[in-house]
């Protein structure tokens, strides 16, 4: 029994006074609680810390409680009593929110819906479009036809005139004949008979003409009408393209506005302020498609984002936790204690200015001297580092070092052995 109450004294010092992040009982709280599986992360130090503990065991790549006495003995009610207090007072004031999360969820579902019907509304207007150009296509063979048939009228027309010419002519050698029937009335009667019969050809010839350019007028007419079909049609197609390209456009408006809200909500404030900007730049685009109303609640959302927003810039250089920082006493330089075993200095403008390394364990604190000079860091190899940031000393230390290889070693040029006279000079 007392060997079960010390895996558990060990078990609860673990989950608190060693506990590296305050995120650790947070995790833990979501694997008892069990309604979401939390997936193990090797890379992830509270996760680690816990499999460390013994407290929770990896299955299937899952987190679980280990057993039913650490399950009972480490409850909600001993969980939130160690829960440190902002971690409480986050939570307190999450609750009254879910609703608005369960609200905003939904709409996201609602708005992917919105976004399949846009789609299904253009592969609509896309297929009434071609429906449109098949009856063009149909309507222009139509035409085509009517155009060959006038021609094959036309070409009767012409064979008729040359007939109806030739009978003329036929019949002016008839009346010369006539004349000539004096001379035989046989003769006359015969041409006379001849000219008859080739009159009614012609009569015959004329009346077909008539009713070919009767039949081409009507065919022509049909043609315009199959024409007058085609184009309201391809009016229609068009007309619904343009609806949907509107809704479309509209929709991805409203999506990206509701995207902002939620990052808004997640406090990934720049990346909510690069998305806000994208937004801002496609509204100010003249586009006759957008609405006044989704056009409102897009500027909204991006006002909102922009007076939300406090983070000016993010430091990311180290490969693990960042423990303590410190700024320099002039406000020009950062320094960042961190758990890779590093110190690393930046300017204000977010850029690496230098990486001390010499601690082998985790480096818990940063501090600068009221000078500036010095900067003094604390770590779990249980030792205390002090750095030099004093130029004047540095290279008083640097000659030291270096002046008897530059006065002695014969390999060494004129100039490089008057480096440090004047640095000597000085320090003495």
């Amino acid at each position: 029994m007392s060997e079960q109450d010390n895996n558990l004294q060990f078990v609860r010092d673990m989950l608190t006074k060693r506990s590296p992040d305050p995120e650790v009982l947070t995790i833990y709280r979501e694997i008892r609680w069990g309604k979401r599986a939390v997936v193990d992360e090797e890379q992830s130090l509270a996760k680690s810390h816990l499999k460390l503990s013994g407290v929770v065991r990896r299955e299937n790549n899952v987190l679980r409680v280990r057993n039913q006495i650490y399950r009972q003995v480490f409850d909600y009610k001993w969980i939130n009593k160690h829960l440190p207090f902002n971690l409480r007072d986050r939570w307190e004031r999450l609750k009254p929110a879910l609703p608005y999360v369960a609200v905003l969820v939904l709409f996201s579902v609602l708005m992917t819906g919105v976004a399949v019907y846009v789609n299904d509304q253009r592969l609509i207007a896309q297929d009434a479009g071609d429906r449109g150009k098949q009856q063009r296509l149909e309507a222009e063979t139509q035409r085509n036809e009517a155009m060959r048939q006038a021609g094959n009228a036309l070409t009767q027309q012409q064979k008729a005139e040359e007939q109806r010419r030739e009978a003329e002519k036929q019949k002016r050698i008839a009346k010369k004949e006539s004349e000539r029937a004096k001379k035989g009335e046989d003769q006359a009667k015969s041409a006379q008979k001849l000219a008859e019969d080739r009159g009614k050809e012609l009569a015959n010839a004329l009346d077909k003409t008539k009713a070919a350019e009767q039949l081409a007028r009507l065919r022509q007419a049909e043609a315009e009408k199959q024409r007058n079909i085609a184009q309201n049609q391809e009016q229609q197609a068009n007309a619904a393209k343009a609806d949907a390209d509107k809704r479309r456009i509209n929709a991805e408006i409203l999506a990206d506005s509701l995207k902002l809200q939620n990052l808004l909500t997640l406090n990934l404030e720049l990346d909510t302020l690069i998305a806000g900007l994208k937004l801002g730049k496609r509204l100010k685009t003249p586009d006759k498609n957008v609405e006044s109303d989704t056009r409102v609640l897009a500027v909204a959302t991006l006002q909102q984002v922009i007076y939300g927003v406090k983070e000016r810039n993010r430091l990311e250089a180290h490969s693990n936790s960042v423990l303590g920082v410190a700024f320099s006493p002039d406000g020009q330089t950062i320094a960042s204690a961190s758990s890779d075993k590093t110190v690393k200095l930046w300017n204000r403008n977010g850029q690496v200015l230098q990486t001390l390394t010499g601690h082998s364990d985790w480096v818990r604190g940063v501090a600068f001297s009221p000078d500036g000079q010095t900067i003094a860091s604390a770590s779990d190899d249980n030792t205390v580092k002090l750095w030099n940031l004093n130029l004047d000393d540095l290279m008083v230390k640097g000659c030291a070092w270096v002046r008897d290889y530059l006065q002695n070693n014969p390999n060494v040029n004129e100039s490089d052995k008057r480096l440090c006279d004047d640095i000597g000079t000085r320090r003495e």
